[in-house]
C-alpha cells in the first residue's frame, strides 16, 4: 500500500529514515549509531520522512546547525505541545512541564522551579552526589571489572533524582527499574506498566507531601506550587513530577556510557585525563558536544519556509542534537575529540527559551563521577571478547557496556 505524500511535499525530497529502525540504529553488537547518523550528511538539508514507524506521524526532517537553531529559538511557529507523549502512554493528555508548554505560559511555569536548580543550590548537592558515587563505587572496587550500565549508568543520575525530590533513597531500585521500562521496554505494554508505576508512586508521594510545610525540595515546591496566584491542578503537578524524574535520567546514564566507551576504546586520552584532573570539566563538554543523544520534534503551527522548504500548519518537524553538534558547517572535523574547540555552544541542552534547567546539574554530576572513577578505579578497557550493545531511538545509547581493569 502506497503512503500518501501532501501535495506540498515535493517529491525529490522524501526520503526513509528512522533513529529506530536504519541500519546502525537498531539494538547492535559494536556499532555506534553516531556514524549512522553522520552517513545522513549527503541526503537533503531538509527531507520529508513520509514513513518514519515506532508510531510517529511523518515529518520534515533536518540536519543543519542553523535551521534546528532557528526552530528552537522560534516557539511561536514551532509548537513543544504533545512532544515528548508520555502522557500518551496512559490514554491521558497532561503535559510534561514546562517542557510541553508554550509561551506565555512556558514563562510561568519554569520559573515555578528555577529557585531550586540555580548553579548555588546545585553545588550544595556535590557532598551528597559524591557520597552516591562512592556507594556505587564500593560495590565494584574490589573487582577487576563491571557490567558499567547496570553498576553506574542507571543508577546514579537516579540517586541525584531521589535526592533532588527528597525521597528516601532505599527506593533506588524501585525507580531504576521502572525508568529502565518506561525508556527501553521491550514492548509497548511493558513500557505502559512502567509509565503507570511511576505515575501511581509520583501521586502518592506528592499526597504525602502536601500534609507538610513547603520545604527545599522540588516535589514540594510543585506540590505547594502556584500560578498566577493559583494552586497546581492535579494533571500540572503530575506533569512537573514526571518531568523531573525522565528528564534527568536517561539523557545522563546514555552520555555517561558513550563517555566511558570512548575513554574505553582510547587509552591515551584516558591516561591524559588521568593526569590532568583539573581538565575533566572541559573534556565533559566536548564529550556533550560529541555524544549529544536527543532527538526531538516541534509541531509547526504557522505555515513557515525552511531553506525555502514550504512547511505549512499542522506538519511535524523533527531533529536530533547528534546532527546539530556534528554538523561540519558548525564545527570543524566534527567527528573528533578535541579541546580546542574553546567555548562554542553545543545543542546538547536544547537552546532557546526551552534550554534545560538541568545542564549545571548534569554537567556537575557528570565531571564528579569521572574524577571519583579515576580516583578510585585504574586504567580500564573493553573486556576482552566483549562489544558493547547499542541503540538508537529518542535517546541514543548503550544497553551493555563490559569493561575490565588491572
Amino acid at each position: 500500500m502506497s503512503v500518501s505524500i501532501p501535495s506540498h511535499v515535493p517529491a525529490e525530497l522524501v526520503r526513509n529514515f528512522s533513529v529506530f529502525k536504519t541500519p546502525g540504529m537498531e539494538p547492535n553488537r559494536g556499532g555506534c549509531p553516531y556514524k549512522a547518523m553522520d552517513a545522513w550528511r549527503d541526503e537533503p538539508r531538509v527531507s520529508y520522512i513520509a514513513e518514519p514507524g515506532h508510531g510517529q506521524p511523518a515529518f520534515w526532517l533536518l540536519r543543519y546547525a542553523e535551521d534546528i537553531r532557528a526552530v528552537l529559538q522560534n516557539p511561536d511557529v514551532f509548537s513543544s505541545k504533545g512532544i515528548a507523549g508520555f502522557s500518551a502512554l496512559l490514554g491521558e493528555s497532561w503535559d510534561m512541564l514546562p517542557l510541553e508548554a508554550d509561551p506565555p505560559m512556558h514563562a510561568k511555569y519554569r520559573a515555578l522551579l528555577e529557585p531550586e536548580m540555580t548553579p548555588k543550590k546545585m553545588d550544595a548537592m556535590l557532598p551528597a552526589i559524591e557520597a552516591f558515587a562512592d556507594a556505587l563505587l564500593d560495590k565494584v572496587q574490589s573487582q577487576k571489572g563491571c557490567e558499567f550500565v547496570t553498576a553506574f549508568a542507571q543508577r546514579f543520575p537516579v540517586m541525584v533524582f531521589l535526592k533532588l525530590m527528597g525521597l528516601p533513597d532505599d527506593q533506588l531500585e524501585t525507580f531504576a527499574g521502572w525508568a529502565w521500562g518506561l525508556l527501553h521496554g521491550k514492548d509497548i505494554p511493558e513500557r505502559v506498566a512502567a509509565a503507570q508505576a511511576i505515575k501511581s508512586h509520583l501521586l502518592a508521594a506528592m499526597t504525602e507531601r502536601a500534609s507538610r510545610p513547603m520545604d527545599n525540595t522540588l516535589l514540594s515546591r510543585v506540590v505547594h506550587g502556584q500560578i498566577d496566584g493559583r494552586d497546581l491542578t492535579a494533571d500540572e503537578k503530575l506533569g512537573y513530577a514526571y518531568l523531573i524524574f525522565v528528564g534527568g535520567l536517561d539523557t545522563v546514564a546514555s552520555s555517561l556510557a558513550f563517555y566511558f566507551r570512548h575513554l574505553a576504546e582510547d587509552q591515551a586520552l584516558q591516561k591524559w585525563l588521568r593526569e590532568r584532573p583539573e581538565v575533566i570539566p572541559k573534556a565533559i563538554e566536548e564529550f556533550l558536544r560529541l555524544y549529544g543523544n536527543v532527538t526531538t520534534r516541534r509541531r509547526v503551527v504557522k505555515d513557515t519556509e525552511i531553506a525555502g522548504v514550504k512547511i505549512l500548519a499542522g506538519d511535524w518537524v523533527s531533529f536530533s542534537f547528534v546532527s546539530a553538534n556534528r554538523d561540519p558547517r558548525d564545527n570543524v572535523d566534527p567527528d573528533a575529540f578535541s579541546l580546542e574547540r574553546g567555548n562554542k555552544a553545543h545543542f546538547s541542552f536544547g537552546a532557546g527559551k526551552h534550554r534545560c534547567m538541568g545542564s549545571h546539574l548534569a554537567r556537575t554530576e557528570m565531571a564528579l563521577f569521572l574524577r571519583k572513577f579515576f580516583d578510585r578505579v585504574p586504567q580500564f578497557r573493553i573486556q576482552e571478547g566483549t562489544q558493547p550493545l547499542v541503540h538508537g531511538g529518542g535517546v541514543f545509547g548503550i544497553k551493555e557496556l563490559q569493561i575490565a581493569w588491572d
